[in-house]
């Protein structure tokens, strides 16, 4: 009965067989096979149920047949079942633990790529700004009071800037902060910053150093394979005076009388002679204006802002996309998107016009700015506003030479008659 009973449980077809050995399954003989068949389709045996012991080891049958309950069939299981289903078991864990062990290994790998590639990019920026002092940003946000309101003490097209104490450095300094996002990689910035800080002048704001907010997440740590952003500062003295279009324009603002005027006038020549002519390769600055030009305590003027301004070889035209403050472009450059001294010319015009003149008027002496109460040079007035006149030729070939204008300010050399609109036109056509 054993065997019948093995027979049903397993297969139509085959038996398991004790032995000395251990379980053995046999394949029944076909004559046997047939006749366990039929058995089956006769419905002798309806219903074969098992039941587990796991801790004895044994398999329970209970055969019901068409009359009647047969007896409970109590007998051991063959070895080879249990050890079927461990070894499915092993197989599962093996395969589970290894590629759990996989993916721990390529995120250890990820994670050791990622944080090489952070060191580098700031290594990078390091290299391209060799030379120049960097700042932590925690020290930027320490000096500027975390760039509070209160500490702002200006806003621009390009930047914010706030004033702080780096205790790093013992000194009041002013903090840019560059408002369009930089790519970290960026060879522009590089440039700027080198740029900057060679550029030393005493009519020039000194350049003292950069910073920079990496922004972290673990979005970017770990998708490092993606360009970042990163906010960039520039860190320069503090020149804390105000600058000229306050001192012009402002109510409030004490009155610049003509003698600090005229200086004033000189000390912007000077930054611009530097940066044309005594610069190799000459810097272009690009949006010279009033609100760029910064006042000591002493009035001394300081040129600022060089967050647009460019290099360029000797003898080349600098190309880009037209940048700066509209009023004080040069119109060409607004036409053709080309750069070069004489753009820089035309904006200095308009700003010795600005320091000189009220508008609307016929002669120097009327078209001097009434604040002045009539306290100033004529001589002086007459070629500031004659020079201003010269630089904002609309012809760039009609405009002097920085060189040219500070001749004409300072020795009294003479500049080539000033050009009508008629003749330009007659000389271009030609």
């Amino acid at each position: 009965m054993r065997g019948s009973g093995a027979a049903l449980l397993y297969s139509l077809t085959g038996r398991w067989r004790s032995t000395q050995a251990g379980w053995k399954n046999e394949k029944l003989p076909d004559k046997e096979q047939q006749k366990t068949k039929r058995k089956v389709r006769a419905g002798r045996v309806r219903r074969v149920s098992t039941g587990w012991g796991g801790h004895r080891r044994r398999i329970y049958l209970n055969i019901t047949k068409t009359v009647g309950q047969s007896p409970k069939i109590d007998f051991p299981v063959p070895p080879e079942i249990f050890d079927h289903g461990r070894d499915n078991s092993k197989k599962t864990i093996v395969v589970g633990l290894s590629i759990g062990g996989a993916l721990i290994v390529v995120l250890l790998v990820w994670c050791v790529l990622s944080w090489w590639k952070w060191r580098g990019t700031g290594r990078g920026f390091d290299k391209g700004t060799r030379g120049v002092r960097r700042f932590k940003y925690h020290q930027l946000v320490s000096a500027t009071n975390q760039f509070s309101m209160e500490n702002k003490i200006g806003a621009g097209a390009f930047g914010e800037v706030h004033k702080g104490y780096l205790t790093e450095l013992g000194r009041e300094v002013a903090v840019k902060k560059i408002l369009k996002e930089c790519r970290e990689g960026n060879k522009d910035f590089f440039d700027e910053v080198q740029t900057i800080s060679r550029a030393k002048q005493k009519n020039l704001v000194e350049l003292l150093g950069w910073g920079i907010k990496r922004r972290w997440n673990i979005i970017d740590f770990m998708c490092w394979c993606r360009q970042k952003k990163s906010d960039l500062f520039l860190v320069y003295e503090l020149v804390d005076n105000g600058n000229l279009h306050r001192h012009l324009h402002e109510e409030a603002a004490v009155v610049l009388p003509w003698t600090a005027r005229y200086k004033i006038v000189k000390d912007i020549g000077c930054a611009l002679i530097y940066l044309h002519h005594d610069r190799k390769p000459y810097i272009l600055h690009r949006d010279i204006k009033p609100s760029n030009i910064l006042l000591d305590k002493e009035f001394n003027a300081k040129l600022a802002d060089f967050g647009l301004s460019r290099t360029a070889d000797n003898g080349t035209i600098q190309s880009s996309m037209v940048v700066g403050t509209a009023n004080y472009l040069d119109p060409e450059c607004m036409k053709t998107g080309k750069f070069d001294r004489s753009s820089d010319v035309y904006s200095f015009g308009l700003v010795l016009l600005e320091i000189a003149c009220k508008k609307d008027e016929n002669s120097y002496a009327q078209v001097a700015d009434d604040r002045l109460r009539g306290e100033f040079d004529e001589r002086q007035m007459e070629r500031v506003i004659f020079l201003g006149l010269q630089c904002c030729q609309p012809k760039a070939s009609m405009r002097p030479t920085m060189q040219e204008a500070m001749g004409f300010l300072e020795d009294n050399s003479p500049l080539p008659e000033l050009a009508k609109p008629e003749d330009s036109s007659s000389k271009s056509g030609n």
